[in-house]
C-alpha cells in the first residue's frame, strides 16, 4: 500500500492572502488566523502578500488576478457573508463559489470553495502544498469576541 501524505510545512513557498474588507469584524480574525496558521507551517513573512479587496463578491477576481500572475504557489482567500432576511446572501455565496471554480477552471489551478457554518468562506489553492482548508477554517474561525460585536 502506498500513502501519499504531506508534511505540513510549506517554507518556501510564496502564498497570497485574498481578503475582503466587508465584514472587517470577522475578516480581520481570518486573516489573523490564516498568517498563524502560514507562519506555523514555517512560512516567512515575505513569502506572503495580502490582497485586500472591497467585499466578497471581488475575491474570484482579485484570487484569478493573483494566479495569473505566476508569483505565488498557492491562494488563500477569506471572506464573510452573513445571511440576513434578504436572498443577498444566496446570491454572493453563489457568485463567489462559482466565480472561484471559473478562476480554478482559467488557470488550472486546485481552488477549493467552502463555506463554515457562519458563512465565512475561504478557498485555498495549493499547487505544490496540500494542506485542508478544513484546518485554516478551524484556526480563523472568529471566537466570542466577534460575535459580541455583531
Amino acid at each position: 500500500m502506498h500513502t501519499i501524505q504531506g508534511t505540513g510545512r510549506a517554507a518556501g513557498f510564496r502564498f497570497a492572502l485574498v481578503v475582503s474588507k466587508y465584514n472587517d469584524f470577522v475578516t480581520d480574525r481570518l486573516q489573523a488566523g490564516a498568517l498563524a496558521a502560514l507562519a506555523a507551517a514555517g512560512v516567512a513573512p515575505g513569502d506572503i502578500t495580502v490582497v485586500r479587496v472591497p467585499g466578497a463578491f471581488e475575491i474570484p477576481m482579485a484570487a484569478q488576478h493573483a494566479a495569473e500572475s505566476g508569483q505565488f504557489d498557492a491562494l488563500v482567500c477569506l471572506g464573510c457573508l452573513i445571511r440576513g432576511e434578504t436572498p443577498h446572501f444566496e446570491y454572493i455565496s453563489s457568485a463567489v463559489s462559482q466565480g472561484l471554480t471559473m478562476a480554478a477552471a482559467i488557470v488550472n489551478s486546485a481552488l477549493r470553495p467552502s463555506t463554515t457554518l457562519s458563512g465565512s468562506m475561504a478557498a485555498i489553492a495549493t499547487p505544490s502544498w496540500r494542506r485542508s482548508s478544513s484546518h485554516v477554517r478551524a484556526s480563523c474561525r472568529p471566537g466570542p469576541a466577534a460575535s459580541a460585536t455583531q
